[in-house]
């Protein structure tokens, strides 16, 4: 387990993970909450809760990309960003984005590895920190296949 895991120097405990509602991938923003909420539970013992409003000092805030002009265009199906502004981490991704930024976290920083449907914890990091002023934008190497399979004559 991480024994301290800080966001611009404030424990995780002093986090709430956020979702708008009415944002047009609320559904995929969700379930990358709940998979961030997870992976941090699982490393340090901290159940963060979810909700669609910020009830503790700091948030993790999955923002709705389309309140900012040109940012879904720019960020697609696949591509994602995270930055950490005042304290609070900001995740901006569309469908598959908001997922795969959650990920990123989990193994840059929690020390997951993902090699299946399944993930490997490694970490051997006792503190680790996502320092302010982070700032990550990505755009994944492999994007997603759709696969077809048919079970006709």
């Amino acid at each position: 387990m991480v024994d301290k895991f800080t966001i611009a120097g404030n424990d995780i405990s002093q986090y709430s993970i956020v979702y708008h509602e009415d944002a047009k991938y609320v559904e995929n923003n969700y379930y990358a909450a709940d998979a961030l909420r997870k992976y941090i539970n699982i490393a340090t013992g901290t159940n963060l809760r979810i909700g669609t409003e910020q009830t503790t000092e700091h948030k993790i805030e999955f923002v709705d990309v389309t309140t900012i002009p040109g940012l879904e265009e720019e960020l697609y199906i696949e591509n994602y960003k995270y930055e950490v502004v005042d304290g609070d981490l900001y995740i901006y991704g569309t469908r598959r984005g908001a997922t795969y930024s959650v990920y990123e976290i989990a193994e840059d920083y929690l020390g997951y590895r993902f090699y299946s449907d399944d993930f490997v914890y490694m970490n051997d990091a006792r503190v680790v920190d996502i320092p302010e002023g982070t700032v990550s934008e990505r755009t994944p190497a492999l994007e997603f296949r759709y696969t077809r399979q048919s079970f006709g004559h």
